[in-house]
């Protein structure tokens, strides 16, 4: 399982400013799933979020739906010490463990009525860890829902995330990003929940473009992190000539205009 480059920065100015940069999108994205989730979450109790990264997602859940309890789940103890700085409510816990093998967590929840959460995880993970994962799942809570959000495939070839891109392999399914690793493009994604044993109960997508979030959110979620890539090898100069042309056309406002589309799949076990 592949992991975020963004928590792997080791100069400790730019990986607070790469910290800042995900909590503002995390922050603006929820405030664009927020007509989505109103299908799902208030028929749950309680939130368990499976790669909860940073916690600020999570923590944007529990407050405006005053669950009564979330759970954050990461293999990576430095991301659990982000989490408490940007925790805001009591209610909220974390615990480090490795989404691969749920065995290991089940032990460790208290389930009331529970919904698992997967944002932008499922793109680390190639298709055999995938099913590792749904067949894990159904296992160990046969009688919970899962929600997925991520990036719908056919977006993968649209700008900006298009400039993120070295190369797209059709035959694997996965693109190789500029900053580092390569990344799962999983088609259609409910046939592929039907053909591991899932029932899906919601399929939905969202076309996120720069009219619903405004032009300054819009410049923090499409804008990549070039401030925190300077000084590394992932800086180039083409890395350089990306970012001067769309500084160029975000001023002309020719970049205003793109868009891509979140999927959101609520799913449970036969």
């Amino acid at each position: 399982m592949n992991r975020s480059e963004s928590y792997t920065l080791k100069d400790e100015k730019k990986l607070e400013l790469e910290k800042n940069r995900l909590k503002e999108q995390a922050e603006t994205l929820f405030k664009c799933d927020i007509v989505i989730l109103n299908k799902i979450i208030p028929y749950f109790s309680s939130v368990v979020d499976l790669g909860t990264g940073n916690g600020v997602y999570l923590n944007c859940l529990g407050n405006h739906y005053k669950l009564g309890s979330c759970t954050g789940v990461d293999r990576n103890p430095e991301l659990l010490k982000s989490c408490i700085d940007f925790n805001s409510n009591d209610s909220i816990k974390y615990i480090e463990s490795d989404i691969v093998d749920l065995s290991n967590l089940k032990s460790q929840l208290e389930l009331n009525n529970s919904l698992f959460t997967l944002r932008f995880v499922l793109q680390h993970m190639n298709h055999r860890e995938i099913s590792n994962f749904l067949n894990s799942f159904k296992s160990n809570f046969p009688t919970s829902s899962l929600l997925i959000i991520d990036i719908h495939s056919d977006s993968i070839k649209v700008e900006p995330l298009e400039d993120s891109i070295i190369e797209i392999n059709n035959k694997t399914n996965t693109f190789q990003s500029r900053r580092g690793g390569n990344r799962n493009i999983v088609k259609d994604l409910p046939q592929y929940f039907i053909e591991n044993g899932y029932e899906i109960i919601g399929h939905y997508e969202n076309n996120l473009d720069s009219y619903k979030l405004g032009k300054e959110n819009f410049s923090k979620v499409f804008f990549p992190i070039w401030d925190c890539l300077k000084g590394t090898d992932l800086y180039n100069e083409e890395e350089f000539k990306i970012k001067e042309r769309w500084e160029k056309e975000f001023k002309t406002n020719k970049m205003y205009n793109m868009s891509y589309t979140f999927e959101y799949i609520h799913a449970k076990p036969i």
